[in-house]
């Protein structure tokens, strides 16, 4: 037999084999689903493109929006500082002026924007702006500690070894404007930890055999609810890192308790419910404020502590941005709060059974089978 011939007869052997006839079948489906899977990816390009250039549209409009809003600022500004310049047996007109006079008034716009003196009406003024369009509590509440902070940063230096000086000045105000919107009542340095001494008595015995605890700060609800711990481990230059962490292990123990202390009060409640039951606490180290959240683990029956969000506090004017991250943490807290109160009109519902709870959805159950959780 030629090679020719041999050759073809081993080529329709191996067509002829099932596992060849697999491999092409395989490759054919494989051949057709990557075309459809072309035919979408194209499909999705082109839906990715088109919105993409409305997002640009958008974004453009809002640029506009905004250019127009800053312009009219500046406008504005502009005007009063011609206006103020006017009068007096000098008078003379704007046109006039030379470019020596124009860049003494370029120099005195930015020495105004630093030295902010009437930042306070600019504040305010973009506050009732933004009031008019969205949430009035907390704006009022923006305007507020902006105010405080554009006060404060008339001084030109603070105390900054010292760790209350700088707790007092900067923190305090900002969760003081915080309690007037959420009406939750502040004690501030060195105040009692009600919920710890309540969570030490010794079963059986009831007697208190542990250390009292005192927080910097405690902010209370309205039924009496210690439900923010607040610490101040440092003062502004320089870090104590024992202190800092025993702190840590005090906001944990504090929140720990008065959890303990609400649940202890929900057994009856269920338990969906109470797992959304939460303890807060925020500690200053240095100029970084942490804001940290204490609930029941749905997942065990455990404690779990989480961070909700962190910010530095500016110390200047100049770095005035760095508000919007402090504001970040302030509207996050008082969005938990909000959720808080909500939450506590439902469970009050459901431990006297207007809302109708099965035993077996209670926490009281999940308690009797708890292991590491139990409340005398």
């Amino acid at each position: 037999m030629s090679s020719t011939k041999l050759f073809a007869k081993k080529c329709k052997d191996y067509a002829s084999n099932l596992d060849y006839k697999r491999e092409c079948k395989n490759s054919y489906e494989l051949k057709k689903t990557q075309l459809a899977d072309l035919e979408i990816e194209l499909k999705i390009l082109n839906l990715a493109q088109k919105g993409m250039h409305s997002a640009i549209g958008i974004t453009d409009s809002s640029i506009s929006k905004v250019t127009k809003r800053t312009l009219s600022v500046l406008e504005e500004d502009s005007y009063r500082d011609i206006r103020e310049g006017e009068g007096g047996d000098d008078e003379r007109e704007v046109e006039g002026e030379d470019k020596e006079e124009g860049d003494e008034e370029e120099e005195e716009e930015e020495e105004r924007d630093e030295s902010s003196d009437d930042n306070d009406e600019r504040i305010w003024r973009e506050i009732l702006d933004a009031r008019k369009r969205s949430n009035l509590e907390l704006y009022k509440m923006f305007g507020l500690c902006l105010t405080d902070f554009w006060g404060i940063c008339f001084q030109d230096d603070f105390r900054k070894d010292h760790e209350r000086s700088f707790w007092v000045e900067r923190i305090v105000p900002l969760f003081k404007y915080l309690g007037a919107s959420d009406q939750v009542v502040f004690s501030w340095c060195e105040d009692y930890v009600q919920s710890n001494r309540e969570n030490q008595r010794d079963p059986g015995i009831w007697l208190n055999s542990k250390n009292n605890i005192f927080s910097d700060g405690i902010g209370r609800t309205n039924i009496q609810q210690e439900k923010i711990f607040m610490e101040s481990s440092s003062s502004f230059q320089v870090e104590d890192f024992e202190h800092s962490i025993g702190d840590t292990y005090k906001i944990v123990e504090s929140m720990s308790s008065s959890l303990n202390t609400m649940l202890r009060r929900k057994q009856d409640c269920k338990l969906s419910s109470v797992l959304n039951l939460a303890v807060y606490g925020i500690q200053c180290i240095k100029s970084k404020l942490t804001l940290m959240k204490t609930t029941l683990d749905p997942y065990s029956d455990r404690l779990q502590i989480v961070e909700l969000r962190s910010a530095s506090i500016p110390t200047a004017w100049a770095q005035r941005t760095g508000m919007i991250r402090v504001f970040e943490l302030l509207v996050c807290l008082h969005n938990e709060l909000k959720g808080q109160r909500l939450l506590e009109d439902r469970l009050v519902r459901q431990q006297n059974q207007i809302i109708p709870v099965d035993a077996s959805e209670s926490l009281r159950y999940m308690l009797q089978h708890a292991r590491h959780i139990g409340l005398e």
